[in-house]
């Protein structure tokens, strides 16, 4: 993994003290995960220079900006930093609240203002006021922002907290784009697991006064053993690919990187990749192929592990082909079916069960 930063922070906010040492990966989008009042803000707030922290380390592309001796000041810093609440000047247009930003960049126009309002689709929005934005759109003008800074990182504080579920997922797609065409490492706090499994490539839990760092977030789902999630939480993480149509029914046909076929709701662009996410209390496990169903994905696999939880259910793991998907049944009916390792099972997932959001 290329890296672009260092970091080993001590945060310490009156009775809370924690300290976390990780690396900010070159390529992908890195998700930090966590409940609220873990420390995931205070970490962004220390990276972007916000907040001094004693004994504390952070390079960013091979420039020191803190350690024993030093602590570069968050206005010389080459870091982005979204909030949540979007701090647009609302006394300026949506061009004027993106232009400010040429005045902290000191590394030349690498990112040019045409593409940052072509990616982000803001062209037509550069006349309005702030308080003439929705939710989205605001959230998209401080994206802009931040890039036409010409970041060398750049970083979200739950960016999807104000936004409804549709434009969360619209907002993911921009990020992913962003991502692909500007090639910025970016941080992405979410206290919102569907959010940083749509979104995010790495993951860095941080539950109480621990953490792990996972280099893929597939691998971080499937690692239920680490207790950072409820079962109800967890998500089978897939990549795909659009194969085909079926024009008259508003479906999508999609592959996995793995080969396994989807049947996925709405006309998505051929060949485009998307990110597929499927909750494992969505997905229900037969010892036979279905006959006469509504549903449409149905699967043939072998159980892999059995994970009794600590409510009345237990975690199946499944592998469909050289794909892994999680199911989540009742104890009674594990029993039922007399589920055990190696054994040949089918899995049945509804499409409106797969979440899907375009990358680009």
């Amino acid at each position: 993994m290329k890296i672009a930063g260092q970091c080993q922070f001590k945060i310490k906010r009156q009775k809370f003290e924690f300290q976390i040492n990780f690396d900010v990966p070159q390529l992908g989008i890195m998700g930090i995960f966590g409940a609220s009042g873990c420390g995931k803000t205070s970490l962004l707030r220390a990276m972007a220079g916000l907040d001094f922290h004693q004994g504390s380390y952070f390079s960013l592309q091979g420039v020191v900006l803190q350690n024993a001796d030093i602590f570069i000041p968050v206005e010389q810093r080459n870091v982005g930093l979204v909030f949540q609440d979007f701090a647009l000047f609302p006394h300026l247009n949506v061009l004027q609240n993106i232009q400010f930003a040429a005045t902290r960049n000191r590394t030349g126009n690498k990112i040019q203002l045409a593409q940052v309002l072509r990616v982000l689709a803001i062209e037509s929005l550069l006349e309005r006021m702030p308080d003439e934005l929705s939710g989205g759109e605001k959230q998209r003008v401080a994206i802009a922002r931040s890039l036409m800074a010409q970041p060398g990182l750049l970083l979200l504080d739950e960016p999807m907290s104000a936004l409804d579920d549709n434009n969360k997922m619209r907002l993911i797609t921009y990020l992913r784009q962003v991502h692909q065409t500007f090639k910025v490492p970016m941080i992405v706090v979410s206290h919102d697991l569907d959010v940083v499994t749509q979104l995010c490539d790495q993951l860095l839990i941080i539950k109480q006064d621990s953490y792990q760092f996972h280099e893929s977030v597939h691998q971080a789902m499937l690692s239920n053993d680490s207790a950072q999630f409820n079962s109800h939480q967890l998500v089978s993480v897939l990549d795909a690919q659009v194969m085909n149509h079926e024009t008259a029914y508003g479906l999508s046909l999609v592959q996995t990187t793995n080969g396994t076929q989807l049947t996925i709701n709405g006309l998505i662009e051929k060949q485009q990749t998307v990110r597929l996410t499927i909750h494992a209390h969505d997905v229900a496990l037969s010892l036979s192929a279905p006959s006469d169903s509504s549903i449409l994905n149905v699967m043939e696999g072998t159980v892999v592990n059995i994970k009794e939880g600590q409510a009345c259910d237990c975690l199946v793991t499944v592998k469909v082909g050289q794909d892994l998907m999680m199911c989540l049944v009742s104890k009674k009916s594990a029993v039922t079916l007399g589920l055990k390792p190696a054994q040949k099972v089918y899995l049945q997932v509804k499409t409106h069960a797969i979440n899907s959001a375009g990358q680009g």
